[in-house]
């Protein structure tokens, strides 16, 4: 089961914004994504996103879905 408690403190320790978390488990999954600005951002989101996936036991499949629930929208 997801522990999303583990997910929100990697996310805020992280400095990520939920885009990237959003954009690099999308980028893990093969899917069509849009850049991340730098490399620098683009490996630490990966870094960050694996990291979740690790510890709090999501799929990215769900980090892309937690992610994009907490968006904000214009």
């Amino acid at each position: 089961m997801p522990d999303l408690r583990t997910a929100n403190d990697i996310k805020v320790a992280s400095h990520r914004s939920y885009w990237n978390f959003y954009n690099a488990a999308r980028l893990l999954q093969g899917k069509e994504h849009e850049g991340f600005g730098t490399p620098k951002v683009e490996a630490t989101s990966i870094s960050y996103t694996q990291r979740i996936e690790r510890e709090a036991g999501m799929s990215l499949a769900q980090i892309e879905e937690w992610a994009a629930s907490r968006m904000r929208r214009p």
